[in-house]
């Protein structure tokens, strides 16, 4: 007998739930939770005794935002199109993971990670299965400051330039990665310290060649090939 396709979302009342439906909701994520190893028991007390509520609530508001990714991808491609992308077990997978990354965040840029980063993968504007399972995971490990700081290696020179902030002729009082990313960023001044903590992570995850913030600014390329497919992976596709 032929395997049945998977279905994310059957009628608009599955994809936007109401009131009376926690039930259904919270097994829904309970599922996709107990998939991550060593929490799922955890996660579970967790539901039941501290946090009902606000997780009801965490979950409702994402499957909320996976109805609008639904919604879009079918604007986007037609609604035969979309039902049978959403049914494909990659994208199912990629659905699971995100969950899981969603629930355990309350940062908004995160969820517009995650909403991009899905609906890339729905339109076929996506890397290898493999790939986007490491920058799903980097969504998670990462923070937006993270991915500021990438955006800056990856067009901050041209930037600086732009708004007069820094040319090759005139050089000396920026002179490494730091002082650049603060003469772009000013607000990021109170964060100083951390800046070479985080251009460490991203080095790590193969985003960029350069291993610390005190290295000579500018380097080029100061972004790797997997860096900026990782920006395209998060970053809304055109329409």
């Amino acid at each position: 007998m032929p395997e049945e396709p998977l279905k994310l979302f059957g009628t608009l009342a599955d994809r936007l739930p109401e009131k009376g439906d926690g039930d259904r909701l919270r097994e829904n994520a309970q599922a996709a939770i107990a998939a991550i190893p060593l929490v799922g028991g955890a996660t579970n007390l967790v539901l039941d005794r501290v946090f009902p509520s606000a997780f009801r609530e965490r979950l409702k508001a994402w499957q909320r935002e996976l109805a609008e990714i639904i919604e879009d991808l079918r604007r986007r491609v037609g609604d035969l199109e979309a039902e049978s992308r959403t049914s494909e077990k990659g994208f199912v997978t990629a659905v699971y993971q995100a969950t899981a990354i969603s629930l355990a965040t309350h940062r908004k840029e995160k969820h517009e990670y995650l909403h991009n980063a899905l609906l890339n993968i729905g339109i076929g504007n996506s890397p290898s299965e493999d790939l986007r399972q490491i920058f799903l995971k980097a969504i998670d490990d990462l923070t937006p400051l993270h991915i500021t700081i990438l955006k800056f290696l990856h067009k901050g020179t041209t930037q600086m330039k732009q708004r007069g902030l820094w040319s090759p002729q005139n050089s000396r009082e920026i002179k490494s990665f730091t002082a650049a990313i603060l003469a772009l960023h000013p607000d990021l001044r109170p964060l100083q310290d951390t800046l070479t903590h985080v251009i460490t992570d991203l080095y790590n995850c193969g985003f960029t060649p350069i291993r610390t913030a005190d290295q000579s600014f500018p380097q080029s390329p100061a972004i790797t090939n997997h860096g900026t497919a990782f920006l395209s992976f998060i970053k809304e596709p055109p329409r």
